[in-house]
């Protein structure tokens, strides 16, 4: 993140970015009583959102909503376009940026229903924060106390396809399979003070009275090579 100053504002070497516009010759904006919208991402820096006061949310037909914002987290997350998500909080439910893409979730779809703009929703597909609004990359309007001229150098990159991501990884399992002879569960040797006989090592009665074998195992895989380690 670049910050201004009296000159204008640099993109470092090597970086790609982009700019938030701002009035020419400031190097700050101060947001009039009118509160002129400017465009919202997840890669604004967190001091931005800390003057974020607002967003309203508008529809192909012109219908807008404006929501609220009473804080926001960032998460850093992997999967996400820019490295970090942030969650914008609002008195009515949660909005998610990634990026410019924006995610309500099950709350913040009622209330945008309820505002007669149920057609964000229509195609949104559904993530792990909410379902997707559609028609809002770019078009995100957000109100500020005060916003920096900033550049940032993240941009929008597509996921690695599954068969692209590396897998190695070292897990531990506990399993849990039904005993195919219940009869050979018990041992011939020890019994309990009433005379029953013992389960065997590994074998454990289930909820449902039924008896099962368990076990643990470690499982490391390194490229194509899987390797167990199995403890009774």
């Amino acid at each position: 993140v670049i910050r201004g100053s009296s000159q204008n504002a640099t993109c470092p070497a090597g970086q790609s970015c982009r700019l938030l516009g701002v009035a020419t010759g400031s190097s700050s904006l101060k947001v009039s009583a009118s509160e002129t919208p400017r465009r919202l991402s997840s890669t604004l820096p967190d001091a931005s959102f800390k003057e974020l006061k607002s967003l309203t949310l508008k529809d192909a037909s012109n219908h807008s909503l404006k929501v609220t914002i009473n804080g926001f987290q960032r998460l850093s997350l992997k999967s996400s376009k820019c490295g970090s998500v942030v969650h914008l909080l609002c008195e009515q439910g949660r909005l998610t940026l990634d990026d410019y893409s924006m995610t309500a979730d099950a709350a913040m779809e009622t209330v945008i229903r309820d505002a007669g703009m149920a057609q964000l929703l229509e195609g949104g597909s559904l993530s792990g924060f909410g379902r997707r609004l559609s028609s809002t990359d770019g078009m995100l309007e957000g109100f500020f106390n005060l916003l920096d001229d900033v550049e940032w150098a993240c941009e929008s990159v597509a996921l690695p396809s599954p068969d692209q991501i590396p897998q190695f990884y070292h897990a531990k399992i506990r399993v849990k399979h039904l005993h195919e002879n219940p009869s050979q569960a018990f041992s011939r040797m020890f019994t309990d003070i009433d005379g029953n006989a013992l389960t065997l090592a590994g074998v454990e009665e289930g909820t449902d009275g039924r008896l099962y074998k368990t076990w643990s195992e470690d499982l490391v895989k390194s490229g194509g090579i899987t390797a167990y380690r199995t403890e009774f």
